[in-house]
C-alpha cells in the first residue's frame, strides 16, 4: 500500500552517514567556474580528498564509492589514476554496473536522532525518505510474522521488536527519547482520522523531524500500514513540539 507523508516543516540541513572513511556530513555544488562540480563536506569541517570514499548520498543504507582528487572535486564520467570507471555520478562502475556496500544507518541515540529517514532535494528541503522509511516498517512485519502474534499490546510489540532487531531498538530509543505514546489507541485512530502529541519543552529544529518521523512510524504500526498521513509539525517557543496528523485509512 502506497503511504504518502506531507509534511509542513521549515529548515535545511543534508546529514548522512556513509560506511568507511567519510563520516556524517553534506554533498555540496562547486560555484564558477567549478558550477559542474561536487565536493564532500565532514560534519567536522573536514572534507573527502586524495582518494575513494564509500558515502551513502540518499540514506538509503547503501553507499557508493566516489573518487576525489587533491582539490576535493568528485570526478565523474572518466578513468580515475588508479584505473577504474565512474560514471556521470561519480560512482565507480564495472562492467557498467554501479558497486555498492551495505552503508551503517545512524541510530536513533544520535545527536542528529531520526534524520536518517529525511534527505534533502534539489531546493535545499528535507523531505522524507520513503524508501528507508518503508525498509523498517517492513522489517517490523518481518518480525510480526515471525513472533508478534505471541504479544497482546502494541507496547509489548514494540519492545520484542527492539530486542529482534537493530531497526526496532532504534526505533524504540526513538519513541522512548520523546515519549511518543505506543499505545496510541488503534481504533480511535481509524474512527477519527486524527492524532495529536506534543512533546516536553527544550527541542530543537532537528528534533521536529525526529518527532515527525516517530510519528508515522506508530501510526503505520497502530494502523498495519493501511493509512496515509498529511503532517503539521509547531515548535513553541520553550521548544515544545507538537504534531498533528490528518490520517486516511485503507482497508
Amino acid at each position: 500500500m502506497k503511504k504518502l507523508v506531507k509534511v509542513m516543516l521549515t529548515g535545511a540541513a543534508l546529514s548522512i552517514l556513509s560506511a568507511n572513511a567519510a563520516f556524517a556530513g553534506a554533498w555540496v555544488k562547486g560555484q564558477e567556474p567549478n558550477q559542474d562540480k561536487w565536493w564532500y563536506q565532514n560534519d567536522d569541517g573536514t572534507y573527502a580528498q586524495n582518494g575513494w570514499f564509500w558515502i551513502d548520498g540518499n540514506h538509503d543504507g547503501v553507499a557508493e564509492y566516489y573518487y576525489f582528487d587533491s582539490e576535493g572535486w568528485a570526478l565523474t564520467n572518466t578513468v580515475t589514476p588508479d584505473g577504474n570507471q565512474v560514471n556521470e555520478n561519480g560512482e565507480w562502475v564495472l562492467n557498467g554496473v554501479v558497486q555498492t556496500q551495505r552503508a551503517e544507518l545512524p541510530q536513533a541515540q544520535d545527536s542528529q536522532a531520526a534524520l536518517w529517514m529525511w534527505t534533502e532535494n534539489a531546493d535545499g528541503k528535507r523531505v522524507f525518505n520513503e524508501a528507508v522509511m518503508d525498509a523498517d516498517f517492513a522489517d517490523y512485519f518481518s518480525f510480526l510474522a515471525e513472533d508478534g502474534g505471541a504479544y497482546e499490546t502494541t507496547e509489548q510489540r514494540v519492545a520484542a521488536w527492539a530486542k529482534a532487531s537493530e531497526r526496532g531498538a532504534a526505533w524504540k530509543a526513538l519513541f522512548d527519547r520523546y515519549g511518543i505514546p505506543v499505545n496510541m489507541d488503534g481504533t480511535k485512530l481509524w474512527a477519527d482520522r486524527a492524532a495529536s502529541f506534543t512533546t516536553a519543552p527544550g527541542l530543537s529544529v532537528d528534533d521536529q523531524y525526529a518527532v515527525t518521523a516517530a510519528m508515522q512510524m506508530i501510526l503505520w504500526i497502530k494502523t498495519d500500514g493501511m493509512s496515509q498521513a498529511e503532517f503539521n509539525t509547531t515548535i513553541s517557543g520553550d521548544g515544545a513540539i507538537t504534531v498533528n496528523a490528518v490520517l486516511q485509512m485503507f482497508g
